[in-house]
């Protein structure tokens, strides 16, 4: 009993994770088609536990096969200890004259090169997942 209180079982900080905002659920983005295309800037944040500073994120538009770098926002200065609290924001500017793109995901690293999973692990209790 009470295995889930026991050290090897406790998380106590949260892995890096990063989520994208933009496009929003059920948006619609306007796709020229022939030789003209728009931009669109797809936007999200990232967020790495422990106070890891997160260095990048990188989006791909065919399920991982090719990825792109992003532009990353801090907003918060290093605190004592070299500490970094807050979410970052991330942006990047795609053109929208690709008329079938396959599925969009995104990924983050921080500066002891941890990153997220291809794949969640799922467990019991719900923890120690991204």
């Amino acid at each position: 009993d009470g295995w889930w209180y026991k050290p090897e079982y406790i998380s106590n900080e949260l892995n890096i994770n990063s989520a994208i905002w933009a496009p929003a659920h059920d948006e619609r983005l306007e796709v020229n088609k022939g030789n003209k295309s728009s931009e669109y800037t797809m936007k999200g944040y990232a967020y790495s536990g422990g106070g890891r500073k997160v260095t990048r994120v990188e989006v791909s538009l065919d399920n991982g096969l090719t990825w792109q770098l992003c532009e990353v926002q801090r907003f918060e200065k290093m605190r004592p200890g070299h500490k970094f609290w807050c979410w970052i924001h991330w942006s990047i500017k795609l053109r929208t004259s690709v008329e079938k793109a396959g599925e969009v995901c995104c990924r983050a690293w921080d500066f002891r090169d941890n990153t997220q999973p291809a794949n969640i692990t799922w467990n019991v209790m719900g923890m120690r997942t991204t």
